[in-house]
């Protein structure tokens, strides 16, 4: 049995800068060697705790790679990728991996590290917490086999690098995560320049406001769908889904689609819900 939850923050001052944790505690009864899922492109700034190892590996652009037990930090718009279970003689195998997803600009903020100068390095928790701090950290975590105290373990070990922050939350940082409009309008609004919107989006979030909002706007989307889903819908219009996205037509629905899934949208969306739906155009 397996006990999976998402949560937000526990504490109000963190909801700035993490936007949920996961957590998987308990055992694995499977055997066989399995398809589990395809992660998608996020501009969230990742850290993952896994506390075991040799249960999954990961495949990126036709290479697989094993997920050992180490601490991983994805940060910056990565492309897609596909999570196989490992097969083993074991009957039971004990799991136990936790996931922080903070917001693009908390590496920046909090940490003092711009995403643009890691992005696609092989970070671990010492690069952002220091050797003492990551060690006492990943120690706590790892003698703690509840999810909801992981969480407090980690949020106060958080808040103590939120005391000690020298650099001030940018008063654009707001606009640039939640803004719909496109940078001639922001600069309008906020009266600075495109330039320089651009360069204080690259610094503190590692890629441009384009990328940012065509990646919020496509998870958006499979949001949407989601829900539709699960209200019992048994049909959904494509069509109304680029009308709901902004997207130009169908063709840049599709493109984009095909871009963060690596599949047209008919085909990822049968995959992940099968007979529940049909899809239409």
């Amino acid at each position: 049995m397996i006990n999976y939850k998402e949560v937000t923050p526990k504490a109000p001052q963190l909801l700035a800068y993490i936007q949920s944790y996961t957590y998987s505690i308990g055992s694995l009864n499977e055997t066989d060697a399995k398809f589990i899922t395809r992660a998608l492109p996020t501009v969230m700034t990742q850290l993952y705790f896994e506390f075991e190892g040799g249960l999954s590996a990961i495949e990126t652009n036709g290479k697989r790679v094993e997920v050992a037990k180490r601490t991983y930090i994805s940060c910056g718009l990565s492309s897609w990728m596909d999570i196989y279970q490992i097969g083993s003689q074991q009957k039971t195998r004990a799991i136990k991996n936790f996931k922080v997803e903070l917001y693009p600009h908390t590496l920046f903020e909090v940490f003092g590290i711009s995403p643009i100068e890691v992005m696609n390095e092989d970070l671990s928790l010492v690069d952002i917490f220091g050797l003492s701090d990551a060690s006492l950290l990943y120690e706590e975590l790892e003698a703690s086999d509840d999810g909801e105290k992981m969480i407090e373990i980690f949020e106060k070990y958080f808040i103590n690098r939120l005391l000690k922050k020298t650099i001030k939350q940018n008063t654009l940082t707001p606009h640039l995560l939640n803004s719909s409009q496109s940078i001639k309008l922001l600069a309008e609004e906020t009266g600075y320049s495109q330039r320089w919107i651009q360069k204080q989006c690259r610094e503190t979030m590692g890629v441009s406001l384009k990328k940012i909002q065509n990646n919020k706007r496509f998870l958006k989307i499979l949001d949407n769908i989601h829900r539709k889903v699960l209200s019992g819908e048994e049909k959904i219009n494509f069509t109304q889904l680029v009308y709901e996205g902004n997207y130009y037509d169908q063709a840049h629905f599709i493109r984009e689609f095909k871009q963060n899934t690596g599949m047209t949208p008919s085909l990822y969306l049968s995959q992940k819900y099968q007979y529940l739906v049909s899809f239409f155009w």
